[in-house]
Order: C-alpha cells, then structure tokens, then sequence
C-alpha cells in the first residue's frame, strides 16, 4: 500500500475502526436528538403493549403501571425484574414446542427499560403519551350466555394463613350443554391464589358436601390463576357439561397485608349444536409424593398413556410454595423421547396455561411423561418449614403435583 509523508497507512483494520466510530458517532447524534429514554414517548408503549393486562386497577398484580405517577416509585425494582426476566412472569424454555400465549420482553425493550430507571426514570412530554389500552369492564370472553357465582361473599383477613374454601352451585340445565368459551372472574383477583373449577353429577344443593378433593381432579372443567387467560376453545370444538351437574367451585384466598372481600363468578359462552370434537379434560398427578427435609432438588415424576391418538391443547402445571420446574415429554412407542414443554421457573404466584401453538399428537401407546423438581431447603425463600417432611395435600405448606391437560381425540 502506498505512503505518504507525515501520514498514517490506512490498513483495513484501521478502516473498520473508523467506519465504527462512525457510525457510533451517528448513533450518539440520533439519540442525542432524540433526548433521553422517557416514560411517554419509549416506556408506555411496552407497558401498554406487555404488562397492564394484569399491572391496572382491580387485577392480581401489585401496582397499576397506566401512568407516570403510578410507574415511576416502581423504576428501580422493575428495572431489577424485567433484568433477571422474571418479569414477565413466563416461566417456559424456548426450544420446544411453540406456545401462543407466551409473555416475553426483547433484549430491546428490556435495555429501554433499564436506560430509563438508569437516567432517573424521566417522566418526558406529555404530548408523546399514546392512548391507553382499554378493556372490557366484565368479561373478556365476550358477553356470556350464563353467569354463575359463588352464593356469598368471602371476607379475606388482612393477615393470616392461606385458606381455601369450597363452594357447590347447581346448574338448571335439562340437556348437556357445549361451552365453547368460559371464564372464571374473581371479584378481589389481589386476593385470589387459585380456582378450580369441578362438576358433579347430581344437584348437590349449596351446602359444601363431604367432598374428596382428590377423586374430582378427573372432573376438573377449568383451572384460574393469576395472570391466566380465558378458556376458549378452537372453532368446531367446544367441552361438555352434563345436564344437572353442579358445579364445584374450589377457591384459594390469600391474605396479602390488607383484607379483602371476594366474589369469584364463572361465565359461559354456549354453542348452539354440538361441536364436530369434543374437547377432554385430564389431570396427571402423583398424589404420593413425600419430599424429604432440606431436599433442594427432590423429583417427582407421574405418567399416563392411551390405546387411542389424541391431541393435547394446553398443559398447565400446578405446585405449591416448594415447586421448582416441570418438563414434559412424550414417549413414542418406539422408544423415541421428546420434551414438548419445559417450565424451568415455575413460581407458584403464577398459574400458567401453556397453549400449543399447533395440537400436539400423540400417538397410541405413546406415554406423557412429566418430571417434577420441590425445593424443600432453607434456601427457598418462600419455604415454610425446610425440617417438614412434606406430603400431598390441599393447604399451601402441603405440596401438590398435578397438570391440567386439555386435549381431543383424533377422528377414527
């Protein structure tokens, strides 16, 4: 390469150097323009996008983030949670079969979040604020054709032990209906852990019956949980319920510092014939588990199998406080595994749904196979006793491992 006095060569590396600084340059002048990330015109937007679905008034999160003033106390500590993605609460692996109603941030909304707690959490002009979302006051499903409720209100004490509480409603249905959408709506949803949703042959009247919790875990019509989604299900399909069932509502409260009142109700939107495929209900458990004292990592594992090809819709895992992960694999009858779904954070604040993009099919013979880890040490923050033996069992310190499956039976 030719020289020329008092200059430097030019290499190649010297060049990408500067067209990098360049650029750099560029980029520092367009931000600089632009002026720092501000709450109207860069945070809002994602806020609105990804998290006042449930971060609004009257829904199971802590705080409303609608507004400046109600954000911006919360920029350090939700700084601190979209960083370790524990914000948004979504605790599946990627890698594995795709699901439709995952809640991820990208790596760039996340360093826009993280740029603007770091500059001081900027309010910015109010003229850039875009229109916020707005939601159904009632239901999101739709106006249902019937409502069910609980038949009084519950008073949750502002401190105290988690409680859970049963409640029987009689339908007046004289032939099977087809629900193809429900939803299942607590009234105080801050104070609501879980409901699970059961049918009984029979009018039972209102008074709670001698029930066994864990024989009705196969007549299970839908499981709530903060952060759920409604239930509906694809066109052509829709789930039974049988004439004279009643229903059996089945309600965690959870006291979180203030007390509460709750009426939680279930709406149904009807179809007017019978769906070409019924959709089925199954619970996979392992009711005898036993986690030993201090045990940081125990497994647990159920399994089940059909004669029949079917095809599984959504699987939603269920624990307590020790709960860890879960991984679910198919086992096909030559011997070949697969994970379709892996739940690597579970937290047991967040009762998840996982959706399948696709049905997943399962073949004859083909077992589902589900492994469970419990976290019984000291080092799980929200262990009550790391020195219990822990059991199956219905109250929070107890443990429970079962997964709600919904799924259809493939065409003969």
């Amino acid at each position: 390469m030719p020289t020329h006095p008092g200059r430097t060569p030019l290499t190649i590396g010297r060049l990408l150097l500067c067209l990098v600084a360049v650029a750099g340059a560029s980029r520092a002048s367009a931000a600089g323009a632009a002026g720092p990330v501000t709450f109207t015109r860069d945070v809002a937007p994602i806020f609105y996008r990804e998290c006042v679905t449930c971060h609004r008034p009257g829904q199971a999160a802590p705080m409303a983030l609608l507004t400046y003033e109600q954000a911006r106390p919360w920029a350090r500590a939700i700084r601190s949670r979209v960083s370790d993605h524990s914000m948004p609460p979504w605790q599946a692996e990627e890698g594995h079969r795709k699901v439709v109603n995952e809640r991820r941030l990208s790596r760039a909304d996340i360093d826009t979040i993280v740029e603007w707690a770091d500059a001081g959490a900027v309010e910015g002009a109010p003229g850039d604020l875009p229109a916020a979302p707005t939601f159904a006051n009632e239901w999101r499903i739709g106006a249902p054709v019937v409502v069910y409720s609980i038949q009084e209100d519950v008073d949750i004490p502002a401190n105290g032990n988690t409680f859970i509480k049963y409640f029987v409603v009689p339908t007046s249905f004289s032939a099977d209906r087809w629900i193809s959408a429900l939803e299942i709506r607590p009234s105080d949803p801050a104070h609501v852990h879980h409901v699970i949703l059961y049918h009984r042959a029979g009018a039972l009247g209102s008074a709670t019956p001698d029930l066994d919790a864990s024989a009705m875990l196969g007549s299970s019509l839908a499981i709530y949980g903060p952060g759920s989604d409604p239930m509906t299900y694809p066109p052509g399909t829709a789930k039974r319920l049988p004439a004279g069932d009643s229903l059996i509502f089945e309600v965690h409260y959870l006291p979180n510092g203030r007390a509460g009142r709750d009426r939680t109700r279930l709406g149904l939107r009807l179809s007017g014939a019978p769906p070409t495929t019924e959709i089925h209900a199954l619970s996979l458990s392992n009711t005898k588990l036993v986690i030993p004292p201090g045990a940081g990592a125990y497994e647990v594992k159920a399994s089940i199998s059909y004669n029949e090809p079917f095809r599984i819709l959504s699987i939603m895992p269920h624990a307590h406080l020790r709960g860890r992960d879960f991984e679910y694999r198919l086992v096909y009858p030559n011997g070949r595994s697969e994970v379709i779904l892996r739940v690597s954070r579970y937290d047991w604040k967040w009762q998840t749904a996982y959706t399948f993009a696709e049905p997943v099919s399962v073949l004859a013979q083909t077992t589902i196979e589900v492994v469970a880890h419990y976290d019984n040490s000291e080092g799980n923050r929200d262990n009550p006793d790391p020195r219990a033996e822990v059991r199956w069992g219905w109250q929070p310190a107890q443990e429970m491992m079962f997964s709600y499956i919904t799924f259809v039976m493939d065409a003969p």
